[in-house]
C-alpha cells in the first residue's frame, strides 16, 4: 500500500439521503439537507471468560445499526419535511438509501459509485431549532435503524 492510498477523502457535498414508503420503492430525496451524522452501528458481546481463563473472553452476538441522523435547513414548504414529521406521528417504517459522493484527493480510488448504504428505521426525533436574529431555521432528525444495513456500490 502506497502514501496515496491515504491521501483520500470522502466530501460531503455530493452525499444524499433518501427515504421510501415500502421495501423497493422509489425514494425520495431530503431537501436541502444540511449535514449527515451516523451511521452508529456496533455489535454486541457476551463475556464468556471461564473460570480458569487467563483473561476476559468475549463472543460476538448481535449486530446493533444503531441510530441515523441528518440536519436540514428547514421550509416549512419543502414536502418531505412536512412528510417526515408525519411518519414520525404515524410511527411508520421507512426504507434509507445514504449516497456517498466519490472519494477525491490524489489517492482516491472509486469502487464503484455510488457508494449506497440501505436500511429500514422508525424516526425517533424531529427537533427543529435556530429561531434567532442571526441563525436559520433548522431541523434535526433521528432515526433508529431496525435489522442490518446493506451496503452497495
Amino acid at each position: 500500500m502506497t502514501a496515496e492510498t491515504f491521501n483520500a477523502a470522502i466530501p460531503g457535498t455530493g452525499c444524499t439521503v433518501a427515504y421510501c414508503t415500502t421495501s423497493g420503492g422509489t425514494y425520495t430525496p431530503v431537501g436541502q439537507l444540511q449535514s449527515i451524522d451516523g451511521l452508529d452501528m456496533s455489535v454486541a458481546t457476551w463475556e464468556s471468560t471461564g473460570l480458569t481463563s487467563p483473561g476476559k473472553e468475549k463472543i460476538a452476538t448481535l449486530f446493533d445499526a444503531g441510530d441515523f441522523g441528518f440536519k436540514v435547513v428547514f421550509n416549512p414548504a419543502d414536502a418531505t419535511h412536512y412528510a417526515l414529521a408525519g411518519y414520525m406521528v404515524a410511527k411508520t417504517l421507512l426504507y434509507w438509501q445514504l449516497t456517498f459522493a466519490s472519494p477525491t484527493g490524489p489517492g482516491a480510488t472509486a469502487p464503484g459509485s455510488p457508494i449506497l448504504y440501505a436500511w429500514a428505521a422508525y424516526l425517533t426525533g424531529y427537533n427543529i431549532t435556530g429561531f434567532e436574529a442571526e441563525s436559520g431555521v433548522t431541523a434535526a432528525i433521528k432515526t433508529s435503524i431496525t435489522g442490518l444495513v446493506t451496503f452497495a456500490s
